[in-house]
């Protein structure tokens, strides 16, 4: 996991999300707020040919 944040904010700008063995890429993005407006989830199924993704934009209820 990454946070990439900038200087004077306290939320970060966005989290990266990866795991090799699992075979996922997550991305979670921010608004000056602190709530997630964006993620994507991008994940391998058995094989390098099937790739799922799920994304979602707008603000994520929690």
């Amino acid at each position: 996991m990454v946070v990439y944040r900038a200087p004077g904010r306290k939320a970060p700008l966005e989290v990266r999300l990866v795991s090799w063995r699992d075979h996922y890429v997550g991305l979670w993005v921010y608004d000056t707020q602190g709530r997630r407006t964006y993620d994507l989830d991008m994940q391998l199924l058995e094989g390098p040919s099937r790739l799922l993704r799920r994304s979602h934009r707008g603000r994520l209820r929690h």
